[in-house]
């Protein structure tokens, strides 16, 4: 190793093979447990969200949809500024805390996070209320969406605070109560009123006011089951400690590089406002949501992977990371390329879901898609990083890489509008993914790679290419039936391939979901 540190943290050699297999099926046990209700949760989310997508998008048309995108994206970055990098310090210090029996830190971290985030959150909120038009005018480029702006500001201060509870119930390990607020409550709070308001006529004020009643939702479940499953927090004897210094360090560090990461790849919307039209911002965003659903499986692995690394690197476990590493990189890529395969198979017919006049982003979602595949293979690497505490080194990464990426959107988007966008978002994305995966290599000596992920691609690339000839020889492709019949076919061949190539870790993951499902139904059966 390059350092003695790093070198005692990886030198595990005393440990037996059959411990060493028993920590690892503990480990991933977790993980498949974890990730069967967040992957539930997201698929609900996704299900639901996609129906209110729908819905508002062919009540307001393109122009209207692309004014509310605006709002819900500027409201969505500003709540992320007021959180100072503090949601990210909550899933971390949490599980470390926690996996130290250090309750007193998980209290004070969470209170003072919270108090932090109210603070900035108020400031900015009626920072917007007052000098809407200003903004509006100068960064917008568009003055018709000052009254929108105002009143959907109050979102800055509702999903600041609902975000801290829902990532507190994810450093806790409490998958269950996270996606219970955060999908199940947050999305038919949505859509109730959503479809009520649309008949009462409210147009883009019915979208606005739902997306603020969700809000409202989430915070007040995710806040109730945060004091559920932590009552330390209402314990007086119980007193609150916090290492500031610590943990401002880490928060700063970590808000930079989403500050750079995050909010750089989604100044997509608001250039292509600038620059174009609010038309061309609807396309985008109905495009850019849909390719999100390909990230579904990364993001339900990711929520359960995070505090386990954390409580493994706190612990000195370095060997079950690296196969960690491995294993739920090739669960992720197998989980997403059957999203991928209906992606690319059913483009148009999936946009005109939305509207005809959305199949013109066609070309904007297969490009999404393609990139989001490689960014699933090696964007672990981004999580194993913050959670060991090197949020640095994410830090200069992002920067470089948002610098480079905002450059690209001037440049492309003026000429080339939301296909610019795509490709200036995709390449950034994949830059960025790269240089976290070649440090995490040559600080920890550890990969994603395995030659089973050949596999995987090979399975996808024989499924698709078989589904895309029956699909282009049968007379009638878009009847209903025929996709759905495709579509089976396609996803069987796929899952039949990569059940010919499963390892031992496949084995215990196929077996643990098995055994879930069985007592599940079970369980409903009584």
């Amino acid at each position: 190793m390059t350092s003695s540190g790093q070198g005692n943290f990886f030198d595990d050699n005393d440990q037996n093979n059959l411990t060493e297999k028993n920590k690892i099926n503990g480990y991933l046990r977790r993980i498949i447990n974890g990730v069967g209700v967040v992957l539930g949760g997201s698929v609900i989310s996704q299900v639901l969200g996609a129906l209110s997508g729908i819905i508002t998008t062919n009540a307001l048309g393109a122009t209207h949809y692309g004014i509310y995108v605006l709002a819900t994206s500027w409201m969505g970055l500003l709540a992320d500024y007021s959180r100072l990098g503090f949601g990210t310090v909550i899933v971390r210090f949490t599980a470390s805390y926690k996996a130290e029996q250090k309750i007193d830190y998980v209290k004070g971290t969470f209170f003072y996070a919270i108090k932090i985030q109210l603070l900035i959150s108020i400031i900015l909120c009626i920072s917007i209320m007052i000098w809407s038009e200003e903004f509006c005018n100068m960064i917008l480029n568009n003055p018709n969406a000052v009254q929108y702006f105002r009143f959907f500001s109050p979102a800055i201060i509702l999903t600041s605070l609902y975000g801290s509870f829902v990532t507190f119930l994810e450093g806790m390990q409490n998958q269950k109560y996270s996606v219970i607020s955060s999908a199940v409550v947050g999305n038919l709070s949505n859509i109730i009123p959503l479809i009520g308001l649309l008949w009462l006529g409210y147009g883009i004020y019915a979208a606005l006011s739902s997306s603020l009643i969700q809000d409202a939702a989430i915070l007040l479940s995710a806040a109730f089951f945060a004091w559920k499953i932590f009552p330390q927090f209402s314990n007086p004897t119980i007193n609150s400690k916090i290492e500031v210094k610590k943990i401002w360090s880490f928060a700063l560090t970590t808000f930079i590089a989403s500050l750079s990461y995050k909010y750089a790849f989604g100044l997509a919307v608001p250039f292509i406002g600038y620059y174009r039209s609010t038309t061309e911002v609807g396309l985008y965003a109905v495009a850019f949501n849909l390719q999100q659903l390909i990230f579904v499986p990364a993001n339900a692995f990711a929520t359960v992977f995070n505090p386990i690394i954390a409580e493994l690197y706190v612990k000195g476990e370095a060997m079950e990371i690296n196969r960690l590493y491995k294993t739920i990189t090739k669960w992720i890529l197998i989980s997403c390329m059957p999203f991928v395969i209906v992606v690319l198979l059913y483009t148009r017919p999936i946009l005109s879901l939305f509207g005809s006049a959305y199949t013109e982003a066609s070309a904007v979602l297969v490009t999404l898609t393609i990139a989001s595949i490689f960014v699933n293979l090696i964007g672990v690497s981004g999580h194993i990083i913050n959670m060991i505490g090197k949020a640095r080194v994410n830090m200069i990464n992002s920067i470089v890489t948002a610098l480079f990426t905002i450059s690209m959107f001037a440049l492309l988007i003026p000429s080339y509008g939301i296909i610019g966008a795509a490709c200036a978002y995709a390449i950034g994305l994949l830059i960025n993914n790269m240089i976290r995966t070649i440090y995490v290599f040559f600080t920890l000596e550890i990969h994603p790679f395995s030659s089973s992920l050949a596999k995987v691609f090979l399975s996808m690339i024989i499924s698709l290419c078989i589904g895309m000839i029956i699909q282009k020889n049968v007379k009638n492709p878009d009847d209903m039936l025929w996709g759905i019949s495709i579509l089976i076919i396609t996803l069987a061949i796929y899952i039949g391939m990569i059940l010919l190539y499963i390892d031992e870790d496949d084995k215990f993951i196929i077996h643990a979901i098995r055994k879930k499902i069985y007592k599940r139904a079970l369980s409903n059966g009584h």
